[in-house]
């Protein structure tokens, strides 16, 4: 569990020579997220991660698509050279792959992003990828 801005997040930019004529910002409310994890063992050379997190939970009453606000994932991990990722950001999926020795690491991933709104959703699909060189 993760709260953030705990007790509501106030601004008090009216003192000063400065500050007089700004406008005070609107307080940022507390906001709680959720998660929970599982990692079994699966074999000697194999693991795997399970997560699954909803965001906001404390303002999820207000919320119209609850799927904008749950994200979850599973990882497998073979030997510790090859990972394989799937899920969900979202109403969107998520997929990629690690390959990793002792000196290279090479990772690759794609995920949706929303950029729309709750009326008229709009994904935004990125890629990444990431080669490391390690010493």
């Amino acid at each position: 569990v993760v709260i953030h801005d705990v007790g509501d997040t106030n601004y008090q930019l009216t003192n000063g020579i400065f500050y007089k004529s700004i406008t005070k910002p609107t307080p940022v409310l507390q906001s709680v997220d959720a998660a929970i994890a599982l990692f079994p063992i699966i074999g000697n050379r194999t693991r795997a991660s399970f997560t699954i997190e909803y965001r906001g939970v404390t303002t999820a009453s207000a919320e119209t698509d609850h799927y904008r606000r749950g994200h979850l994932g599973l990882e497998l991990n073979f030997s510790d050279i090859l990972f394989t990722r799937v899920g969900m950001n979202g109403r969107y999926w998520t997929a990629g792959f690690e390959f990793a020795l002792e000196r290279i690491q090479f990772q690759a991933a794609t995920y949706g992003e929303e950029i729309g709104t709750a009326e008229a959703p709009r994904q935004d699909r990125r890629m990444v990828i990431k080669f490391a060189f390690r010493f």
